[in-house]
């Protein structure tokens, strides 16, 4: 099976096995019968590309292409924190005992349920577990190549309405290269291993040890000091319970202490995408984006996950379901203007309601809204037990064992 059309390697003989085709245009017209898909990362939200793109033999071929040595992309728990054996930096942001903010009851895949277990808010290792069954369920290992790291992205225009993606890819062990021709691309990177650190007055000049919470791993090491947390996100409020167990004192300003906790966010990051791909983020604005994934420019590109305060999983499920639909054709999508003008209006009426520029993709209780609008584009036969927030009550509240549930993010 050809995924994805090799149209140059370094050595032949690397761990890749590319495939060597003539990559002539007549030959890409005439010989495609199936779209061939890259998928850039085999965490959640690849993994779950993968499940759908596997599903369907006939229509699609794909890879994914995987950094790592493992699936599970943030899930994947190290102790270490800077880079790791190859020189990459360190993806994951685990820390050692990190319980999940969502009860496992909401948190899964539209088709997988969690296994069942007396605990609802779950360790991180048994997301990975999660992950890592899901993965071997529907037989997605075969499709993944690991220690692969993706170097460039580029949109090689064809036509004006067909364009076919040039992927570089490096082993990370052997640095050996390989360039591949695709018809689209699904980035599945993730969006929490690049720290946004904002330039706060005093910043500099503070006299302690500053760390942001990518690079936390433990309460323990904090024992006996005085620690200020900057930001109260999820990671700041559970950090802070960690750290108020062991630290002298737990605070919010600067003074009199003598560590600094950083938890103040992270960066939308695509390094591999090259400039030619008309990307562009601005104060954590990612565009041109139609519903908050499709690139508008060129709609064979989706970005997986680009909204926050969400319920993930099922999030990524539907996105990756709608984004299939408009590659088969299923799904008509608008010209680029209309798209475009429908995701300008949406960030206008967010900057009407005295949001920030920042929250361009923030969902929060639109986002079942959001839901509800892949669910009737893709006219789904199977509708997610999630799709607002009485949903979500009804079954919060009785893992909490009460009947007065307030939903509140704090993302």
């Amino acid at each position: 099976m050809i995924l994805g059309r090799t149209r140059f390697s370094v050595a032949a003989g690397s761990a890749l096995s590319p495939v060597f085709v003539d990559s002539s245009v007549h030959h890409h017209q005439s010989m495609m019968t199936r779209l061939s898909v890259a998928v850039i990362g085999a965490g959640a939200g690849g993994l779950c590309a993968a499940r759908h793109l596997v599903d369907r033999p006939d229509t699609f071929t794909f890879k994914v292409f995987e950094q790592t040595g493992g699936v599970g992309g943030t899930w994947v728990y190290t102790d270490e924190t800077n880079t790791d054996q190859h020189g990459l930096p360190i993806h994951s942001s685990m820390y050692r005992d990190l319980r999940t903010n969502l009860p496992k009851e909401v948190m899964g895949f539209l088709d997988f349920p969690f296994h069942p277990t007396d605990q609802s808010f779950v360790h991180h290792s048994d997301v990975l577990k999660y992950l890592e069954n899901y993965c071997n369920y529907y037989k997605l290992g075969e499709h993944i190549e690991f220690y692969v790291q993706v170097k460039s992205v580029s949109p090689l225009r064809l036509m004006e309405d067909k364009v076919v993606w040039k992927v570089v890819v490096e082993n990370v062990k052997t640095k050996k290269e390989a360039t591949y021709d695709f018809d689209a691309i699904i980035v599945c990177n993730g969006h929490y291993s690049v720290p946004h650190i904002p330039d706060i007055p005093g910043v500099k000049t503070f006299n302690g040890t500053q760390l942001h919470s990518h690079s936390y791993r433990e309460p323990e090491k904090f024992t006996g000091l005085n620690v200020v947390l900057l930001g109260a996100s999820s990671s700041g409020v559970d950090i802070g319970l960690e750290l108020a167990q062991h630290a002298r004192q737990v605070g919010t300003t600067y003074e009199r202490t003598r560590t600094a906790e950083c938890s103040i966010g992270y960066e939308y990051s695509f390094p591999f995408l090259e400039d030619s791909c008309n990307l562009t983020i601005q104060d954590k604005r990612v565009s041109p984006l139609y519903k908050h994934m499709i690139h508008t420019e060129f709609p064979s590109l989706i970005l997986i996950g680009i909204p926050f305060v969400v319920v993930p999983f099922p999030m990524f499920d539907l996105q990756v379901q709608y984004f299939l639909k408009t590659l088969d054709k299923t799904i008509t999508l608008p010209s680029r203007e209309d798209m475009n003008a429908e995701t300008e209006k949406d960030f206008q009426e967010r900057l009407a309601k005295k949001m920030p520029p920042r929250y361009a993709h923030r969902l929060a209780d639109s986002q079942w809204e959001y839901f509800e609008d892949l669910i009737n584009g893709m006219a789904l036969q199977s509708i997610p037990p999630i799709t607002n927030s009485h949903d979500l009550r009804s079954i919060v509240c009785p893992v909490l064992g009460t009947s007065h549930v307030t939903v509140v993010f704090y993302f």
